[in-house]
């Protein structure tokens, strides 16, 4: 166990300093989805998304530290909980090489390093909070009454939809956290009760008010950016991004979406990511059905995670992240199969990353580990130029570094020159 735990810590230090390396660009370069989405507050009134911008800029105004320093800040602090939290989930006494696949899949913890432009989403507060639920929990039940433990979560719960609504349709995976750690239906349904009621009216709260392009320029103007010219498109500033997205109508990002379906063949391109990215987490679930005596666990954990899949549909209705949804649902699942493995039947500790495999068959297990973590990605949204795992990566990288040569203003997500395009969202839905 002691091998498996300093590989899995190497490898979360390691996904934890490339992703901030990451954030330090973005953040350097003011950008207008990775730090102005972060900024969104309520200068102009109240409006979706603006709890964790309001806070960033009353701390900004009260310390004089530039705002996309701070918003790097908070970023690489949520971040760091998360990887802390998997950390402690990851340490238990069961292995197997299942869950190998799972936390290495390019479809949860290295989905930052192999797609830079994505940059750190609001989700990761999500992820953090879902991780220190689950950890908490596990560790110190004894420690959290009921009351207490349902007044954090409608804290939590309700500034995670103040901070980005479509967090709300993850919301189950927090169910299932509780169902699992707090035995019983009605003692659950208790403890969830009043954070879904304070979760339900931040919901309404943020839907009555989707912001207005006045609402943006005024929201612009408190972070001392520009609103770009009408129809010009992402133009690498600060509001160019989130900022400026407020002032898109539902039904106008609903056709965005659909151009972008049309144009960059999203139903064949996910449809198969989709596979390898949840395959290995049904694979272990599945195992944790038949030979661990989990039945009623992984029932729960099926049940809360097709009620949100079926709630997220309304993500890919409205928008083009779909590899972004995809990456969350895998991510929450990942979390709570760390929590079942606790449970499970302990293996011996020699297993390290391949426990259940046996001698003979280990060759061929790490060759197949190395081509599944190294070979493929799952992209944010299609515009990326490969679809090769790392290999892609050094390849967008290089072409990255000869496109923007030091002191230019671009950023990651403004992509290498034309033949090898990371092109912005705008122009892609203008070429659609």
């Amino acid at each position: 166990m002691l091998a498996r735990s300093r590989c899995l810590d190497a490898y979360l230090v390691l996904v934890g300093a490339i992703s901030s390396a990451y954030g330090v660009q973005t953040a350097a370069r003011s950008h207008g989805w990775g730090i102005g989405e972060w900024l969104i507050n309520y200068s102009g009134g109240f409006v979706r998304r603006g709890l964790a911008g309001e806070f960033v800029l009353l701390v900004g105004r009260a310390t004089r530290v530039p705002l996309p320093m701070l918003v790097l800040v908070l970023q690489v602090a949520a971040y760091a909980a998360f990887l802390w939290s998997v950390h402690r989930l990851a340490r238990g006494p069961f292995w197997t090489f299942g869950m190998t696949l799972v936390v290495l899949s390019p479809a949860t913890l290295s989905f930052l390093v192999l797609d830079p432009p994505c940059g750190f989403k609001k989700e990761i507060l999500l992820f953090a909070a879902l991780g220190i639920l689950l950890v908490l929990l596990l560790f110190d039940q004894q420690k959290l009454r009921d009351w207490q433990l349902s007044l954090a979560l409608a804290v939590v719960l309700s500034a995670l939809v103040l901070t980005h609504e479509a967090l709300l349709l993850y919301f189950p995976y927090v169910l299932a956290a509780i169902l699992l750690l707090r035995p019983g239906w009605r003692r659950s349904v208790r403890i969830a009760a009043f954070p879904a009621i304070a979760a339900a009216v931040c919901a309404v709260a943020v839907a009555t008010h989707p912001g207005t392009h006045s609402t943006a320029a005024a929201i612009c103007r408190s972070v001392g950016g520009t609103m770009p010219s009408q129809g010009g498109g992402f133009d690498g500033g600060i509001c160019s991004g989130g900022i400026e997205w407020l002032g898109q109508s539902f039904a106008g990002a609903h056709e965005i979406t659909l151009a972008s379906i049309r144009g960059l063949g999203y139903y064949r391109l996910y449809g198969l990511l989709v596979v390898p990215a949840l395959a290995p987490m049904i694979w272990v679930l599945a195992e944790f059905y038949r030979k661990h005596g989990l039945e009623h666990e992984v029932r729960i954990v099926a049940a809360c995670s097709t009620v949100a899949m079926a709630a997220s549909a309304f993500l890919f209705y409205t928008a083009q992240d779909w590899g972004r949804w995809i990456h969350m649902h895998a991510v929450c699942l990942m979390l709570l199969i760390l929590l079942l493995s606790w449970r499970a039947a302990p293996l011996p500790a020699s297993a390290g990353l391949l426990g259940g495999v046996g001698a003979k068959a280990r060759p061929a297990a790490v060759l197949a580990l190395a081509v599944w973590a190294l070979c493929w990605n799952l992209p944010a949204v299609p515009i990326y130029p490969s679809r090769t795992g790392y290999f892609g990566l050094v390849q967008y990288l290089r072409g990255y570094r000869a496109a923007h040569p030091r002191g230019s203003r671009k950023d990651l997500s403004s992509g290498p020159p034309s033949g090898n395009p990371l092109r912005s969202k705008d122009e892609i839905f203008r070429a659609s």
